[in-house]
């Protein structure tokens, strides 16, 4: 079914297009889960009880007219999204995410900033600024872990050792940790860091977690939560 009316984030009474199919137990509305446990087919509203809203620790929304409502769904959206990035976090170390750092070198500066999810400098890598345009391999730096926080918050720096034209700009390619899905528009490998080649891993991944709590509800609720 559908809401017909705007809810809040702790509105425990839901109106709906069709009480059709409706029972005592859980619904799903957008990404949130909603325990139920009475309902009326005649005024077409789902009622929840106190502790009803974001249920099986998915997280309590306003939902907005129109907003889709399924019941007693067997594969959550929430632990489906959970699942997803369950196997996104476990690839790491054995598959990280490349992402690259763009600075601009300075003859006064050695120590360079890196982001805090880098994890491993793979190259590095120099404008040549004039008319080729060619990218020149730097060979002589070091990478850094722990660095002083207050002149670099992130703890992490990458230093080079060789002299380059001032204001070129310098690329620093590292792994990093993938990063987990948010939004269900997120585009896998733009916001992960890992190939598009690793998406139907992570969608097997996720599928083998599914199969094993739907086995069981009360396994499927300690495992949500």
């Amino acid at each position: 079914s559908y809401l017909t009316a705007d809810v809040t984030n702790s509105a425990t009474v839901f109106t709906v297009a069709s009480a059709l199919g409706a029972a005592k137990g859980v619904v799903e509305i957008g990404d949130e889960l909603v325990a139920i446990d009475s309902y009326d087919t005649a005024a077409l509203t789902l009622t929840a009880p106190p502790y009803g809203r974001g249920y099986l620790s998915s997280t309590a929304a306003a939902h907005t007219t129109n907003t889709r409502v399924n019941f007693n769904p067997a594969f959550p959206r929430d632990s489906v999204k959970r699942a997803l990035n369950d196997t996104i976090t476990s690839t790491y170390p054995m598959l990280y995410g490349i992402a690259t750092a763009t600075l601009v070198y300075s003859p006064s500066t050695t120590a360079y900033a890196l982001p805090a999810l880098a994890q491993l400098v793979l190259s590095i890598e120099a404008k040549d600024p004039g008319s080729t345009a060619e990218w020149t391999p730097i060979r002589r730096y070091r990478t850094e872990t722990t660095a002083n926080l207050t002149s670099f918050p992130t703890g992490k720096t990458v230093s080079i050792y060789e002299s380059l034209m001032p204001g070129c700009t310098v690329n620093v390619t590292y792994a990093s940790k993938p990063v987990v899905l948010s939004a269900g528009t997120d585009d896998f490998s733009a916001v992960s860091g890992l190939p598009a080649s690793c998406e139907d891993l992570v969608r097997f991944g996720a599928a083998a977690r599914l199969a094993q709590t739907s086995q069981d509800p009360h396994r499927s609720a300690e495992h949500t939560s």
